[in-house]
């Protein structure tokens, strides 16, 4: 059985949103029972009766569905956690100073032969520079994620601070105070050792960029994935499609060599590990992790950086090719969620 147009227009998805990446999900096999009676329940009501015979027929659902109903319920069930200061001292880190109601993370880059360094969304120039003068490093160069203000809102004041930086954004976004615009593949370099691979990510904003960092020295790659793919999560979808998230996650970034370290743009594992967990309840790498974050976060620790290799364990998000995740029944308890709280943009 497939959903009529007159049927997915009830459901709230226009009929332009059913693409070739449609999912089958077996109506039958969900993952909880108290779940599968409320998709009969609301599945008779959408379908106008439908019988139990029906029921067991094959419902057709979308990668959008998954994707719009993943992002609006585990938005709906973010709340703020306090912030903390990594003091870290590693050429791949952060810079963090004090408390922050959005957990944001300004991404440090230094290149150890020549002390150059670069920073990701620095929002808190004055800070920063202090920072890397701590650090005996000199800032170089600023990568800028996306144009949302908690990331890109310190640039113009960063470069009054340091005449001449240079800062990257993605060609495709408005980003205050660019001077030096990329596109995916376009390359950086810092240093004498450091290479930076612009990748294009986009639904978050439509030019959002992520920052592939490889070093000469043979260390794991890292990359920076601002409001794209957070640790357990992803961004909203303000500028984009599920498509352009699907492409992104599970495309881009999933093809990226397992060791490379994530760190994204917000400490929000928590609460994303709590959501992963009700998706998928019985993966014991969701149960082990969210374990571990709590104690991380009790002790004021961060839990970033991921690995990508982890991600794909993890993160509901960049799974949804798996059989286990594609038999949530999304498009149905997309319904249900339509009414959760949202949150501001991040």
């Amino acid at each position: 059985m497939r959903l009529t147009v007159d049927k997915v227009q009830k459901l709230g998805i226009e009929p332009n949103q059913i693409s070739p990446l449609s999912i089958p999900i077996l109506a039958t096999n969900l993952p909880a029972a108290a779940i599968a009676v409320a998709v009969v329940v609301v599945v008779k009501e959408i379908l106008g009766g439908a019988g139990e015979a029906e029921l067991k027929d094959l419902l057709f659902f979308t990668v959008h569905g998954i994707f719009k109903w993943f992002s609006n319920l585990s938005a709906g069930i973010l709340k703020l956690n306090p912030d903390m200061d990594l003091g870290m001292s590693f050429k791949l880190g952060f810079w963090k100073f004090g408390e922050n109601e959005r957990r944001k993370m300004i991404g440090r880059i230094i290149d150890e032969t020549t002390k150059e360094a670069a920073a990701v969304d620095p929002v808190e120039p004055a800070k920063v520079l202090e920072a890397a003068q701590q650090h005996g490093a000199l800032l170089k160069l600023v990568l800028t994620t996306h144009h949302h203000w908690d990331h890109a809102g310190g640039n113009e004041k960063i470069k009054q601070l340091v005449p001449g930086i240079k800062v990257y954004g993605g060609s495709k976004d408005n980003v205050k105070g660019c001077t030096d615009a990329v596109d995916n593949g376009d390359k950086i370099s810092l240093g004498a050792d450091i290479t930076i691979l612009a990748l294009h990510t986009p639904c978050h904003t439509k030019g959002h960029i992520s920052y592939h960092v490889t070093s000469k020295e043979g260390e794991d790659p890292a990359v920076f994935t601002g409001d794209t793919l957070f640790i357990a999560g992803c961004g909203k979808f303000f500028e984009g499609t599920a498509e352009q998230m699907y492409q992104s996650l599970c495309v881009t970034l999933a093809s990226l060599p397992k060791p490379t370290q994530v760190y994204c743009g917000h400490e929000y594992t928590v609460k994303n590990l709590q959501f992963a967990l009700t998706v998928e309840p019985d993966n014991a790498k969701i149960q082990q992790k969210l374990s571990w974050a709590q104690q991380q976060r009790q002790a004021g620790l961060p839990t970033i950086p991921s690995t990508i290799e982890e991600e794909m364990e993890t993160n509901p998000f960049i799974r949804v090719d798996l059989p286990e995740i594609q038999m949530v029944p999304v498009l149905v308890v997309f319904v249900l969620s339509t009414d959760l709280p949202t949150v501001p943009s991040r």
